[in-house]
């Protein structure tokens, strides 16, 4: 008996779930962008750009901790390990939206296409909040 597998990835390996966008503040083009990805398959996933028409560009951004403050640094890619997640939360990993078009306000929503390593794209609604959901 010959069993033949593939390295193709289906796209329902990958779930996208609680996509929120922070409302901006009154003259501020800038916010952060939260979700969570789950990666169902046996491979390593790697994020490494979002897009979105609400602003003119966006950066991947992570937080840590340098002695008693808080610094927020760029990250090139964002690895989402096998059977695994990444989760993008306030304080931690995160996307940054720089030059927001218009003001977002609580209730609005946003698109947002995550593109991967492997050239696949998944694009989400985020919804916008003041604050966690």
């Amino acid at each position: 008996m010959l069993i033949v597998t593939s390295n193709c990835q289906p796209a329902d390996e990958l779930e996208i779930d609680g996509a929120w966008v922070r409302a901006t503040p009154p003259n501020r083009d800038v916010t952060a962008a939260y979700l969570v990805i789950r990666n169902l398959s046996d491979q390593p996933r790697e994020l490494l750009s979002v897009e979105t028409p609400a602003a003119e560009y966006t950066e991947l951004h992570t937080m840590r901790q340098v002695d008693d403050m808080m610094e927020m640094k760029k990250i090139e890619h964002l690895v989402v390990p096998p059977q695994g997640a990444a989760v993008l939360e306030p304080g931690g990993n995160h996307i940054m939206l720089f030059g927001v078009s218009r003001s977002l306000a609580e209730g609005d929503s946003v698109s947002l296409t995550l593109r991967f390593a492997d050239q696949s794209t998944r694009t989400v609604t985020a919804e916008v909040l003041k604050s966690h959901p």
